[in-house]
């Protein structure tokens, strides 16, 4: 909305618009005993740009800002990808189309092991380019969960929420890589939980911080060979199934076994690396 408005004012009040750049006085104005120029061209430009500089740098700000994670260029990720229905949707959601506008996007990566995970996550984070680094944030879930013990769970549960708050705040359209999330410590599954629910939002100083317009794209470690030839459908339910046993060996019990259930429902998209 405030694109349309910039664009609007700056159309409104362009000089072309109201004739302004041909303007030219037959007469001399005198000011302060000082003789004023005609109303050229050059100078009705010059105004007007002196006039529009606010709304132009809202422009240049506001597509920093709001859309790196619909400007993402998907030729990093493809040629990594085993399967071309996989391919074709996730470049879709690359280019800014999500099946609810209401949550944020979530991905998981099927990789053979660690090498692969990391050249995901590489790609993903590539794709951004330079000037949307600034949205984009990795967690590196495996080497988390090694530097923090039990012990530490809510500790590390309240940096990683403090982390995506920060993030949302200065981009809401922000692109989340959880490199490894099979690893995810029990303490930080209700964090991502909330962060992939529908309508999902951080609350900070007494004001929320929603989380439906950011793009999360998590990789999991698993042995995929028996998954190349199978369909669609079927990679995604082996993937979830595996993350799910996966996150429940960190911690056996029924709270852990319903998060991680929870968790697996909010990813829409599963594919598989090469």
């Amino acid at each position: 909305m405030l694109v349309v408005m910039a664009a609007y004012n700056m159309v409104c009040n362009s000089p072309l618009r109201h004739g302004h750049a041909v303007k030219c006085n037959s007469h001399v104005k005198h000011r302060m005993g000082k003789q004023e120029q005609p109303w050229t061209e050059s100078k009705a430009s010059r105004h007007w740009l002196h006039k529009q500089w606010p709304w132009l740098l809202c422009l240049i700000l506001l597509s920093r800002l709001c859309w790196c994670n619909q400007q993402m260029h998907f030729g990093a990720l493809e040629p990594l990808l085993a399967h071309s229905d996989a391919r074709i949707h996730l470049a879709e959601l690359w280019s800014g189309e999500t099946a609810d506008p209401q949550k944020a996007a979530g991905v998981l990566l099927a990789c053979n092991d660690k090498n692969a995970s990391s050249a995901a996550a590489l790609a993903v984070a590539t794709s951004l380019g330079p000037s949307c680094s600034h949205c984009l944030h990795r967690f590196d879930m495996p080497s988390l969960a090694a530097a923090h013990g039990p012990a530490q769970g809510a500790e590390l549960a309240g940096h990683a929420q403090k982390a995506l708050v920060t993030l949302l705040q200065q981009c809401s359209h922000a692109v989340v890589i959880v490199e490894g999330i099979e690893s995810t410590p029990p303490a930080l599954l209700p964090v991502f939980i909330n962060a992939l629910s529908e309508l999902g939002h951080f609350e900070d100083s007494g004001k929320q911080v929603p989380t439906y317009k950011a793009l999360i794209i998590a990789t999991v470690v698993m042995p995929t060979h028996s998954l190349q030839q199978g369909s669609e459908e079927d990679v995604g339910h082996a993937v979830k199934q595996h993350l799910v046993r996966s996150l429940v060996t960190h911690g056996a019990s029924d709270a852990v076994t319903n998060q991680a259930s929870a968790l697996r429902r909010r990813f829409e998209h599963v594919a598989l690396v090469k």
